[in-house]
C-alpha cells in the first residue's frame, strides 16, 4: 500500500492584496481645496480692508485717491468669506458616498478660476478606484478577498 498523498501538500496563501491606501488624488484635492480656501480668505480679508477703509489708515492708499464704496461690495466680501469656510471644510472631507460628489462638484465649480488643475483632478476623480474609495467610506466596507475552492479530494483508482 502506498503512503496516501492526503490531505495534500500545503500550498503558499494567495497573495493577499496590499493595503489599499488613500489614492493620491484625494490627497491632491486636500491639498487644491487648501490652496482655493486660502485664496478665497485672503481675498475676503482684502475686500474687507478696502470696504471699511482700513486701507487709508494703514497706508496702503494715499488719502486723495477715493473710491467709492457700494452696497454690494460688502456682498462679494460675506460671498468670498462664505466660500474660503467652504472649500476649508471639503479639504478635510470624509470618506463616504455623498463626499464624492460634493467633491465632484468643488471640482466643476473650480473650473473658471483654475483650470488645469481642476482639469486634471476631474480626470483622476472619476475613475473607478476613487469611486471605490468614497463607496466603500475609504476601504472599510470591502468585503474580504476571496479564497480560492479547496482542491479536489484525491481520486482512487
Amino acid at each position: 500500500m502506498q503512503p496516501s498523498s492526503w490531505p495534500p501538500p500545503m500550498q503558499p496563501a494567495p497573495p493577499q492584496p496590499l493595503s489599499y491606501g488613500t489614492p493620491g488624488v484625494v490627497t491632491a484635492f486636500r491639498i487644491f481645496t487648501g490652496f482655493c480656501a486660502a485664496f478665497a480668505l485672503f481675498m475676503a480679508l482684502f475686500g474687507l480692508i478696502k470696504v471699511t477703509g482700513w486701507d487709508y489708515k494703514l497706508g496702503l492708499r494715499p488719502e486723495g485717491d477715493t473710491e467709492p464704496v457700494d452696497e454690494s461690495d460688502w456682498g462679494v466680501v460675506v460671498f468670498l468669506l462664505a466660500v474660503g469656510i467652504f472649500m476649508l471644510a471639503c479639504a478635510f472631507i470624509q470618506a463616504k458616498p455623498s463626499s464624492w460628489g460634493v467633491g465632484l462638484a468643488v471640482l466643476i465649480l473650480g473650473l473658471p478660476c483654475c483650470l488645469v488643475p481642476s482639469v486634471v483632478l476631474l480626470i483622476f476623480w472619476c475613475q473607478t478606484p476613487t469611486r471605490l474609495y468614497f463607496l466603500s467610506h475609504g476601504w472599510k466596507t470591502l468585503p474580504p478577498p476571496m479564497q480560492p475552492p479547496p482542491p479536489p479530494p484525491p481520486t482512487v483508482g
